[in-house]
Formats: C-alpha cells, structure tokens, sequence
C-alpha cells in the first residue's frame, strides 16, 4: 500500500484587524486548521503542518510563495519524505 500524508502549505500571516491576513479572517482559518487536524486524526492520515513555515517575506502575496519561498517547502517536504521512507514499521501513522 501506498501511505498518504495531508500537507497543509503554508499561508501568509499578515493580520488586519480580525482577519489572518487581507483573504481570511482569523475564525476561518483556526476553523479550517482545526477540521484538518480532526479529520486527518481520525481516519489515521499523517498531516505534515506546514502552515506557519515561512516568514511573511517569502509571499509574492497572501497564497503564493517567492522562489525561495517554495525552495523552503520543497527542503520541508523532502525531510518529511525522506523520514517517512526511513519507518521501518509498514503502515505507522507518525503525527508531526
């Protein structure tokens, strides 16, 4: 079988008021947050939480990240890849 991981990328913080950022307030984002860690939780999915890896300085704008902005997700992404092929237990959910 093949292990499936939720990636939850990162979105700019740059709060306005309520709001997360210029896009989101700070209730839907908690809310979404909270449904994908519930939901990933129980069905036993891993959830790679990458949501606050970037400063606001790598964002072009609120969702799309500069070049070394995804150059740091992409270094994020193959850790936690290459972790999870080092498992040596098939089928072990890890929660990071």
């Amino acid at each position: 079988g093949v292990e499936i991981a939720v990636l939850d990328l990162p979105s700019q913080h740059d709060p306005k008021g309520d709001c997360y950022n210029a896009r989101f307030p700070k209730r839907a984002d908690r809310q979404y947050r909270d449904w994908v860690r519930g939901e990933t939780t129980r069905r036993g999915i891993t959830l790679w939480d990458f949501h606050d890896l970037l400063p606001k300085s790598m964002f072009e704008n609120t969702i799309h990240p500069t070049l070394e902005g995804n150059r740091e997700i992409a270094a994020a992404l193959a850790n936690k890849i290459t972790a999870t092929l080092a498992v040596t237990e098939p089928g072990a959910a890890k929660r990071e």
